[in-house]
């Protein structure tokens, strides 16, 4: 019973501290610098301040539908809105067909087929569900930037409390806003990397 409640503990200073250190965050406006997190062996968060001088992309319109439709997603999921989240996917699986005949190269093509194949998941699931494959969509999204190209800046962001292995997601915003637990864990995370489309 002990060890029981000694864990409780743990976990619930683990919570605390990552919300503290969202309260506590340096807005310095430098946009290269970023406050991190990391976590050690006991689940006890440290700040730590690195450099993220951003990767450089494409400039290109060709993923605009589909980004438009993920970030309306990510906005629904961060205010707990399973109303919305239901039709921003929706509405990602409309984009992600209409995007279809766009890509040419086979390797872009797979990644979009991964990619739909978690909207459709989204469409139907509770809001855990849709947490979960949006985690996973994220992760073939960035890829498919990466090759593909965007028409803006995208940030790339990440949790390390999410199903105690950490999750990421994509954000057209500099500020943190977490979609993988809401209102619950809003300001919990980190940037990791900056994504900016050049000519």
């Amino acid at each position: 019973m002990k060890k029981v409640i000694f864990t409780v503990a743990i976990l619930a200073i683990s919570f605390a501290s990552c919300n503290d250190k969202n309260k506590k965050e340096d807005h310095t406006g430098d946009d290269h610098k970023t406050e991190q997190t990391t976590t050690d062996a006991n689940h006890h968060h440290v700040a730590d301040t690195t450099e993220n001088e951003g990767t450089a992309i494409k400039q290109s319109a060709t993923l605009s539908p589909i980004l438009n439709a993920y970030f309306e997603m990510k906005k629904a999921l961060q205010e707990d809105n399973l109303e919305s989240a239901t039709k921003a996917s929706e509405k990602l699986v409309t984009a992600i067909e209409v995007t279809q005949s766009l890509l040419k190269e086979d390797a872009d093509k797979e990644l979009l087929a991964k990619i739909e194949t978690d909207a459709k998941e989204l469409v139907a699931g509770d809001i855990k569900v849709k947490r979960a494959h949006f985690e996973t969509l994220s992760h073939n999204l960035k890829a498919l930037i990466k090759s593909v190209g965007s028409d803006r800046v995208v940030y790339q962001q990440y949790c390390p409390m999410y199903e105690q292995k950490g999750g990421m997601w994509l954000s057209d915003e500099k500020d943190l806003k977490n979609p993988l637990f809401g209102a619950s864990m809003l300001k919990c995370g980190m940037t990791q990397e900056t994504f900016n489309p050049e000519a």
